[in-house]
C-alpha cells in the first residue's frame, strides 16, 4: 500500500512539472530589444561619437523590422545626480529608417555613458514592453587638450 501511495505521489508531481518543462522551453521564441554598439567616430572637434543599433526580435541572430515597436524612446545618463541624489537622464535622438533605428551619442572628454531605450508592441488587449540597456566609455579629447 505504501509503495502504491508513493508511486500515485510521484507520478502527480511527475506530471505536474512537465507543463512548466514545455513553457520553459519555448523561451527561446520570445521578442527581445537590445542596444549593439557599432562604429566610432571621431569628430573634427575632437569629440568621439559613438553609433548604436537598436535591435528588436529574436536575440541575438533573429532580428525583426524595428517598425513593429511603438512609442521607441531613448536616455542616456552620464552618472549626474540631482539636488536629491537621483541618476539625471537626458533624451537621446533615435534615427528611424524603414527597418531599423540608430543612436549617436557625442562626448568632448572621456565620460562613461549608460543608454536606456524602451518600446512597445501592442498585441490586441496586451501590451509588452520593452527595455534595453547598454553602457560604455567614450574617451573624446577637446581641440584645446589636443593642442
Amino acid at each position: 500500500m505504501k509503495n502504491n501511495m508513493f508511486a500515485i505521489v510521484f507520478l502527480s508531481l511527475y506530471f505536474s512539472i512537465i507543463p512548466a518543462v514545455k513553457s520553459y522551453a519555448s523561451f527561446s521564441d520570445n521578442e527581445y530589444l537590445w542596444v549593439e554598439l557599432s562604429e566610432r567616430i571621431k569628430e573634427t572637434n575632437g569629440s568621439l561619437t559613438q553609433l548604436m543599433h537598436i535591435c528588436y526580435g529574436g536575440f541575438p541572430d533573429r532580428k525583426n523590422s524595428i517598425s513593429g515597436l511603438e512609442g521607441l524612446r531613448g536616455f542616456y545618463t552620464l552618472k549626474e545626480k540631482d539636488k536629491s541624489g537621483k541618476d539625471i537622464f537626458y533624451p537621446v535622438n533615435i534615427e528611424k529608417e524603414k527597418e531599423s533605428a540608430l543612436i549617436r551619442v557625442n562626448s568632448l572628454k572621456t565620460n562613461h555613458f549608460t543608454v536606456l531605450v524602451e518600446g512597445e508592441k501592442n498585441l490586441g488587449k496586451v501590451k509588452n514592453c520593452y527595455l534595453a540597456k547598454a553602457s560604455f566609455v567614450l574617451f573624446g579629447h577637446s581641440s584645446a587638450k589636443r593642442s
